[in-house]
């Protein structure tokens, strides 16, 4: 239609208005790239804070996340086909990623660099289920994730983050201080309970108030002030989420000022920034890569595909009222690219992230160029991971927990929710935050599809075995005689 139209226009001109015509559609097509470009950069600079921050929640360094995250973003921006999509390793993959790879435990028994090479292989899988999937035509199918599960999930999975970022703004040395004490003074739970160990933690870490760190409590809070508060006070020409970025450089400023790496923890510093050689300035892990390890990761990977995606569909479903289209098989290919790529970077694996995705629209992209050019630019700041070396921790655990706190004490997908649809939500939550999060999917699963058979076969057995429900027959009854 639009095409026509502008075939007619043409005839309808003479001859000199075609070439002014052209140059005219040429010159906003340079305009509209342009600004691409701009938000492509606006977007990596801002989203360096969350890249680390969700690293460290990985159990990853939080050096890793700028390292390893520049490709990944390359590979999305050059298969996907919308434009605000923006991805990266978000607070619920890097909470999968280290639930399902027993992240602690696995790096102090075999190191950093064996827990990256798991990553890797984690992250290899994931990608490469997504292709077949897309292939497979299994992107429909996953778009058709019981709402009461997905809204359950997130609420559980926000829980079980915020119980493993709290001691990091409480304590100076945050998650390592606190799971030396639980060794000392909790009895472990059931290796299947891993969350409610989490949440025995935080209970410790809430009563001991004699043991906070003033210093860390006070980077958390001025962080958390800022990004849940201090968006009216900044210069509307700031692009959004750009408070973020505001409030790491102030806190690593401090930092490095008052030496708070002395008694606090710090990102540290970054391996290839002294004087190692930069052996792992790349941030491509060694190899050989546990490859055996993949067919006790296929379920979990199958499932964290499911989940991240299922995050896609709902950004993009709420992008269709502005008229911008997508194409489910499409998108899926693109997570497993970038999946895959990440799994040759050493990074967990990649997902659409909502907060950056809105930042991307409220920029005005026009084209996957932002992408391209956001992937691109992490790529060029490698040199520059040095600078993160007197970030604070209790900094990077407030990045996290304010983009989800209010997910935890105000659940609305959760609260709206009603009768069977609220006990497999409030199951499924309850069963994440309890014990992990591929454990309480499948059990959100298996009990949605249980209540929805036995629901189908109920009135089948009530005629059966004469079973009735007298009070609504009584109802029944004296609506009839009433009419």
């Amino acid at each position: 239609m639009v095409a026509s139209t502008v075939v007619v226009q043409a005839e309808e001109h003479d001859d000199d208005a075609a070439p002014s015509s052209g140059v005219s559609a040429l010159t906003r097509r340079a305009l509209s790239l342009t600004g691409d470009v701009i938000a492509g950069v606006t977007m990596a600079t801002v989203g360096v804070p969350q890249l680390v921050a969700c690293s460290e929640l990985s159990g990853l360094p939080g050096y890793r996340g700028l390292l390893s995250a520049g490709l990944p973003m390359l590979a999305f921006g050059l298969t996907t086909g919308h434009p605000w999509l923006c991805v990266g390793v978000t607070s619920v993959s890097a909470l999968m990623t280290k639930e399902n790879l027993d992240g602690e435990d696995y790096t102090e028994a075999h190191g950093v660099d064996a827990y990256v090479r798991l990553v890797s292989v984690f992250s290899l899988v994931t990608g490469a289920l997504c292709i077949l999937f897309a292939y497979g035509g299994l992107g429909e199918v996953a778009r058709e994730m019981p709402k009461a599960v997905a809204a359950g999930f997130t609420w559980g999975a926000s829980v079980t983050i915020v119980s493993i970022q709290a001691p990091d703004v409480l304590f100076g040395h945050g998650r390592s201080f606190v799971a030396a004490a639980a060794r000392e003074h909790l009895v472990a739970p059931p290796t299947f309970l891993k969350g409610f160990g989490t949440l025995l933690k935080l209970a410790w870490s809430m009563v001991h108030v004699e043991l906070w760190n003033i210093h860390t409590m006070c980077f958390a809070a001025v962080t958390l002030f800022v990004l849940l508060h201090g968006r009216p006070y900044l210069p509307k020409a700031c692009p959004k989420g750009s408070e973020v970025l505001l409030i790491t450089a102030l806190a690593t400023m401090c930092s490095a000022a008052i030496s708070y790496r002395s008694y606090g923890g710090v990102v540290g510093e970054v391996p290839g920034s002294g004087g190692d050689g930069g052996q792992h300035s790349l941030a491509v892990p060694t190899y050989p890569l546990p490859l055996y390890r993949i067919p006790g990761l296929l379920l979990s990977a199958a499932l964290c595909a499911m989940v991240n995606f299922t995050q896609t569909v709902s950004i993009c479903a709420s992008f269709e009222e502005a008229g911008v289209s997508w194409g489910a098989r499409r998108e899926l290919f693109a997570q497993g690219a970038s999946c895959v790529v990440a799994g040759m970077t050493g990074s967990p694996p990649m997902s659409a992230s909502l907060s950056r995705s809105e930042v991307q629209k409220t920029l005005g992209t026009s084209t996957r160029a932002t992408a391209i050019v956001n992937g691109l630019i992490l790529v060029f700041l490698l040199p520059a991971a040095g600078l993160l070396e007197h970030t604070p921790k209790a900094v990077l655990a407030s990045i996290i927990i304010a983009s989800i706190i209010k997910k935890v004490f105000l659940p609305v997908g959760l609260l709206e929710l009603r009768g069977q649809d609220a006990l497999i939500g409030w199951v499924t939550g309850a069963t994440v935050a309890l014990a992990t999060p591929t454990i309480g999917l499948i059990v959100g699963l298996i009990v949605g599809l249980g209540l929805e058979r036995l629901a189908a076969v109920l009135p089948a057995v009530r005629a059966r075995f004469g079973w009735h429900d007298t009070r609504r027959e009584q109802a029944v009854r004296t609506e009839e005689v009433s009419a």
